[in-house]
């Protein structure tokens, strides 16, 4: 099975903080841990047959915490758009 992004989403401009907002810029340390967490969470999804859908919203939050720390993107919107806490608990994974 396989997922296509969709172009229509860039997760650069969708995401990016701006000079003037006052979200602080995610930490090395915190960048590794969500990193693993959504690894664990796509590996969970893909051995539990999660709809492409919901693997589509994976995929699209991983790509925003990736590049948080460099390019500096608000990951947490992206948690919250993307609706992960719902797919954590769907999923039994632990936050």
């Amino acid at each position: 099975m396989y997922v296509i992004i969709p172009e229509r989403f860039n997760h650069m401009t969708e995401y990016a903080i701006g000079p003037d907002d006052c979200i602080p810029r995610i930490n090395p340390r915190t960048h590794a841990s969500k990193i693993r967490e959504m690894s664990c969470l796509l590996v969970d999804l893909i051995v539990k047959r999660a709809s492409g859908e919901e693997l589509e919203r994976v995929i699209r939050h991983s790509m925003v915490v990736v590049d948080a720390y460099k390019h500096h993107l608000d990951y947490k919107r992206s948690f919250v758009d993307q609706g992960i806490k719902s797919l954590m608990l769907k999923y039994n994974v632990k936050i």
